[in-house]
């Protein structure tokens, strides 16, 4: 593997309507990758009831549909998402997963959580 395009978090909870305007920026982006054979995934922030967003800050957006959805544009081009309960995009499937298409040698190591 040699690029790889991440779409993050491009979910209807995280998308007002002053921010909309890089949609078609990103699908073009995901066609150039998709037509040239390259890898395109996305991640999909997902909180939860007891999460620290919710204890320590009180904001409970994104815990149920429809925010949680990919936005509706972007839904063809949706193959593999990797859900995360915290900001970065390194969670355990996702590190995997460069892993086995990286052939890397020396195992990550991202255990960051919020």
């Amino acid at each position: 593997m040699s690029e790889i395009l991440l779409v993050v978090d491009m979910q209807n909870g995280f998308m007002p309507e002053k921010c909309r305007h890089i949609i078609p920026t990103v699908i073009k982006l995901i066609e150039h990758f998709l037509a040239t054979g390259k890898i395109v995934r996305f991640t999909r922030f997902i909180n939860t009831a007891d999460s620290n967003y919710v204890k320590l800050i009180n904001w409970s957006k994104l815990i149920y549909e429809p925010e949680t959805i990919i936005i509706d544009e972007l839904q063809p081009d949706i193959n593999n998402i990797f859900d995360k309960p915290y900001y970065s995009a390194f969670t355990e499937n996702f590190s995997s997963f460069i892993l086995i298409n990286k052939k890397c040698s020396k195992p990550f190591n991202f255990n960051y959580k919020t």
